[in-house]
């Protein structure tokens, strides 16, 4: 079907790539990885990090915001006002989703989480010692637009770091490791919490893992731009 797949690769280059007739395209037989081949030679490095990665980011979201009107309510809230808060900040998840998508076609994955991730460790460690309801407001704001924003990069680029032949056990893996981070997250927040934690002390514990994947994402290779294998 040489036909069909030079079409596909024309639209998906927006044209960019018109191969001709005397181009024949062919399909590579790569040996299928397993779990255990992410954890050896080459790969060991990049699997590491990225699981540290999708276990520190996972584990500052949810460890924050399952635990948010709990938390608000140190602050003065009732329930049904922390939860309103929590709706209302929820709403610059959609512009950060917007701005990252938009940046990281410009300068690449890296700069942009990068970026994103140390505005959102920036924004949660000023909501952790606000000093009123504005402050409350705004950083929150800001931190759900960097946050979410995180996200949608980390998503896109997490899924180009390994080549195909171990691209599906390596991404599950990761996946997973998101998995353990939101069923850890809360227990761990709820119990330093029911050991009377302040408002600052929980949040910063939180932001603590932002900071470690701020600096973990330096270690990743960039892959805007690059053919992927």
């Amino acid at each position: 079907r040489q036909e069909e797949a030079k079409a596909v690769i024309k639209f998906l280059s927006k044209d960019q790539i018109n191969l001709d007739q005397n181009t024949n395209l062919e399909v590579l037989n790569v040996k299928q990885a397993n779990y255990f081949e992410i954890f050896r030679g080459k790969w060991l490095k990049l699997t590491s990090l990225q699981t540290i990665v999708n276990f520190t980011l996972a584990f500052g979201y949810w460890g924050l915001y399952t635990w948010i009107p709990t938390l608000l309510m140190e602050k003065g809230l009732s329930m049904s006002q922390s939860l309103g808060f929590l709706a209302l900040t929820s709403i610059m998840q959609i512009p950060g989703y917007m701005a990252a998508s938009h940046l990281t076609a410009r300068f690449g994955r890296k700069k942009i989480l990068f970026l994103f991730v140390t505005g959102a460790a920036i924004s949660g460690f000023l909501f952790a010692f606000s000093s009123n309801m504005v402050e409350l407001y705004a950083f929150n704001f800001l931190l759900s637009f960097f946050n979410q924003g995180a996200w949608a990069v980390w998503n896109t680029w997490f899924g180009e770091v390994y080549p195909t032949n171990v691209r599906g056990a390596g991404y599950s893996f990761g996946a997973a490791s998101q998995r353990w981070a939101n069923t850890f997250a809360p227990s761990i927040i709820g119990f330093v919490i029911g050991m009377g934690w302040t408002f600052g002390a929980t949040v910063s514990f939180i932001e603590a893992f932002v900071v470690v994947t701020m600096i973990t994402i330096l270690f990743i290779p960039e892959t805007e731009g690059k053919i992927l294998e």
